[in-house]
């Protein structure tokens, strides 16, 4: 296998960039770990429990009885318990000030739903026991990630990892600068592919063996090969900063377990949001613009805009803020996209291709078999059968390059 020379000087590269975007589908070859997974897992979980019934299904219930049955998912759920989390803080706070205290309790009435499950706690124990909530089903998804994560190099995976390392050598032999972006949690793209490649991920390393973050954008966008988890690591954690004395985020190679009861910088004023190592529910916006993720996003939309090329994986288009990245700053005047998906249909007709449509650029059909979609001017290139057999032909990455 001829491998891309990490050890290559700078002067044999030029500033041609491909973007690589990875979803949750990304990850079928190496584990079938699905939303609808993890939400079972919730309903499942009895740490929590209400009248008999798990918290998991209890909240679940009442979301099903909202929207259509079945359509709420477990970031639906995070992002329920989220709510909540910011009425309780938001209602017992002493000294309430529009500076420390979201409007939230004014506004709604939740006084039934909170009564089933705060009952007989006091303030100062709603608060904790609410944070105990999210922490806990926080720490579920990041189980649920740790499990896959552990076995990335297994032999079973000897052939995929295989095609993966191919893959990016064959893209950086073209003299290609290669920007991975992924809105999963895992370590996936680092350990296959750092035993061969130089993979820059903006950290810096400490005596005590942990990592920080480096606030350097032109540094990251100036390297050829670089690696960035758009919406978290389930090896994230916080530490005291002994410079700004406050605390920092950094990379834990431990994978602890989310514990901290910390505000973040960034996000909206007065609604107060707790540390997560990793973005879900519907406070992806907010969390984007804290650090560490305010690094990954600036770094992501520059790249789009200077590439010349897009290869998604995975992605669903279903995160509005990462759609509205990829359609008003892609430079489509010289850049493609090729969408790497699995689908039996007809790819305008599923809701990936609804959305991609509407949000990300118009679709217009020149030619669509069971394996490839072509857009008039050959701009789109959607392969169908899934990332594993993309992977393993090279036959597949030519649309990336013509």
């Amino acid at each position: 296998m001829k491998l891309y020379n990490k050890h290559r000087p700078k002067k044999y590269m030029n500033n041609k960039q491909i973007v690589i975007l990875l979803g949750a589908g990304f990850v079928f070859p190496w584990v079938k770990l699905s939303s609808s997974s993890i939400k079972e897992a919730f309903i499942k979980d009895d740490t929590f429990s209400i009248n008999g019934q798990t918290i998991g299904e209890f909240i679940f219930n009442k979301l099903d009885s909202f929207y259509d049955y079945g359509e709420a998912n477990f970031e639906t759920f995070i992002a329920a318990i989220e709510s909540m989390m910011n009425y309780i803080i938001s209602s017992t706070n002493i000294g309430k000030s529009v500076k420390n205290t979201s409007f939230t309790p004014v506004i709604y009435d939740l006084k039934e739903t909170f009564s089933e499950i705060f009952k007989d706690k006091n303030e100062d124990e709603q608060r904790i026991y609410i944070h105990s909530i999210y922490q806990h089903f926080i720490n579920l998804v990041l189980n649920k990630i740790k499990e896959y994560n552990k076995y990335v190099l297994d032999k079973k995976n000897e052939r995929i990892n295989k095609s993966l390392i191919e893959f990016i050598s064959y893209l950086m032999n073209k003299r290609y600068s290669i920007k991975i972006y992924t809105t999963n949690y895992d370590r996936l793209i680092p350990q296959i592919l750092s035993p061969h490649f130089k993979v820059y991920e903006a950290l810096k390393d400490k005596a005590n063996g942990n990592k920080v973050f480096i606030y350097d954008l032109q540094r990251f966008r100036k390297v050829h090969l670089s690696h960035f988890n758009l919406h978290g690591s389930i090896f994230l954690d916080t530490e005291i900063d002994p410079v700004k004395m406050k605390y920092s985020v950094i990379y834990n190679p431990q994978a602890p377990k989310y514990i901290k009861a910390l505000n973040p910088d960034g996000g909206n004023p007065n609604e107060p949001l707790l540390f997560s190592p990793i973005i879900t529910g519907y406070t992806k916006t907010q969390r984007g613009f804290s650090t560490p993720f305010n690094l990954g996003f600036n770094a992501f939309t520059n790249d789009c805009n200077d590439c010349r090329a897009i290869i998604t994986m995975g992605y669903s288009f279903s995160d509005p803020h990462i759609n509205s990245i990829l359609s008003n700053f892609t430079c489509w005047g010289k850049s493609k996209l090729v969408n790497v998906t699995f689908t039996d249909e007809e790819f305008q007709k599923t809701p990936e291709g609804i959305a991609f449509d509407y949000e990300i650029y118009n679709l217009y059909k020149e030619y669509e078999d069971k394996t490839w979609f072509h857009s008039q001017k050959r701009k789109i290139h959607v392969y169908k059968k899934g990332v594993e057999d993309f992977l393993l032909d090279r036959v597949n990455w030519k649309y990336i390059l013509e």
